[in-house]
């Protein structure tokens, strides 16, 4: 049985709604198969044998036979399961979407670390130590909360905006292209000696990737904190404001309109590797930062993902008219 296009377009709407909510209930899945694990496979391979003198030429090359390989796996799948019928498109579409997202998780490690918090400051730190990559040794109570919340913002766009959107204008192919980049990011784009010129390709890309998602973030974030009576004139003022006072081009306008919407400054000098960096602060908030402050922000971002998850199904629909 062969699915027409159109037919497609429903069953990608479907998937949408679906994986959103496997997420939600199920958490990410220990799977081997994982497209995450996959494109992190096929990135360390690329590595090993391609990566010379560590050029930009060699990072390029090494993306574009990622891509080919993660994509090249999902098209196939795809293809033979439009060919088994609609139920098994469904369920694959619905897989691989729901393996781009997450909001289960990001909610779980910033709540772990409130948790870690309420049981002592050592505690709080090891819990942010697994979710950053700064330094988190004899970090105070306050730079503790903070890092979470702005783990929180951050990663908002990266693990359920931006996903989602790719996922509703592009069906599972779109979803899987951009956590293939989100990936290559996220383990060689480093401005370090060994990936400055490397992992520029991915790096740049994941920044392309994220712009529209970025920017777009401010409307679910604004209409979530009308819905939970937060700050929202300031998330507004405070994203006008701040949505470019970071290196990249993206991190910062999430980041913006939490720290409004919670009235909380985030942000400040931080330690990477031993050597300190001064980051721009994000918020006009002066008061000393509060544990119920993560607990806010895990709320805002859940209500903000439901809130984005309804307008990328209308997306989908939209398609099909």
């Amino acid at each position: 049985m062969t699915l027409n296009i159109s037919y497609l377009l429903y069953i990608d709407f479907m998937a949408v709604i679906t994986a959103f909510w496997l997420d939600w209930f199920l958490g990410e899945p220990d799977f081997p198969f994982h497209p995450v694990r996959i494109a992190g496979s096929a990135v360390s391979y690329c590595e090993k044998s391609l990566r010379r003198k560590s050029t930009i030429f060699e990072g390029v090359v090494s993306g574009f036979i990622t891509l080919a390989f993660t994509l090249s796996v999902a098209g196939i799948s795809l293809y033979y399961a439009a060919k088994a019928g609609t139920f098994w498109y469904f369920v694959v579409s619905t897989i691989i979407i729901y393996f781009t997202i997450s909001v289960r998780s990001l909610a779980e490690h910033a709540q772990n670390v409130c948790k870690g918090l309420e049981e002592s400051e050592e505690a709080g730190r090891k819990e942010l130590a697994k979710i950053v990559s700064r330094d988190t040794q004899n970090m105070p109570k306050p730079k503790i909360i903070t890092s979470a919340v702005e783990s929180v913002s951050e990663n908002y766009v990266d693990a359920v905006v931006s996903p989602l959107l790719f996922a509703a204008l592009f069906g599972p192919m779109g979803a899987v292209l951009f956590k293939t980049v989100s990936t290559m990011d996220s383990m060689i784009g480093y401005k370090n000696e060994r990936f400055l010129y490397y992992g520029r390709f991915a790096a740049r890309f994941d920044d392309v990737l994220n712009f529209i998602p970025a920017r777009l973030s401010i409307i679910p974030i604004t209409i979530a904190s009308i819905l939970m009576r937060l700050n929202t004139k300031n998330a507004v003022k405070s994203f006008m404001r701040f949505r470019l006072s970071h290196a990249s081009p993206n991190s910062a306008h999430p980041m913006s309109a939490f720290a409004g919407a919670l009235n909380i400054r985030l942000g400040g000098a931080v330690s990477y590797f031993g050597q300190i960096t001064e980051k721009p602060y994000i918020g006009d908030s002066e008061r000393e930062p509060e544990t119920s402050d993560i607990k806010k922000s895990v709320k805002l971002m859940e209500l903000s993902s439901i809130i984005w998850a309804v307008i990328c199904c209308l997306i989908t629909l939209w398609k099909v008219m």
